[in-house]
């Protein structure tokens, strides 16, 4: 009721477009990036298994923006396409260049990210063009008293 009747005055006050603009930042606002729950998980990296601890970072990292920024602090030129962005998934293509290594090197990136019902995470990296690579990282939280973070934890970071 609260929020039919600020609809109203919101729309009667102001202009059509500028209400437009409002409902689509609150209705975007609302389609939040896959969180993974904080904890310890054990994590398949390519074949290479590690007890990784998730935080609130880790999360920040799951979206396109963040990916581009890594990838720009190691170098490469990165511009992003197709970035989808769900609940318990995304998606996005980062077509990056690296002119100062000899010669340009382009390599496209396709990135998906799943969070799974039962706290479990899939993220899928396929490289091509320049270099070649499938990336997968497969995250299993711990359970009981090893599912806490201690102090001494390395944390997952999931470009780096």
């Amino acid at each position: 009721m609260m929020i039919a009747g600020l609809t109203t005055f919101l729309s009667s006050r102001l202009g059509c477009a500028v209400f437009a603009a409002l409902a689509l930042s609150i209705s975007t606002a609302a389609v939040a990036a896959p969180k993974i729950t904080e904890g310890m998980y054990r994590v398949d990296w390519n074949g290479k298994v590690r007890d990784l601890c998730v935080d609130f970072y880790t999360n920040d990292d799951l979206i396109a923006r963040d990916w581009q920024g890594v990838m720009a602090a190691q170098g490469p030129l990165c511009k992003l396409s197709d970035v989808k962005v769900g609940k318990t998934r995304a998606s996005w293509t980062g077509q990056c260049r690296q002119p100062w290594v000899g010669r340009v090197a382009e390599v496209e990136h396709r990135v998906s990210v799943k969070v799974n019902g039962d706290s479990t995470f899939d993220i899928l990296t396929k490289l091509s063009g320049d270099q070649q690579a499938s990336i997968p990282i497969r995250g299993q939280p711990l359970r009981g008293a090893a599912a806490k973070c201690g102090t001494d934890a390395t944390m997952f970071r999931p470009w780096q």
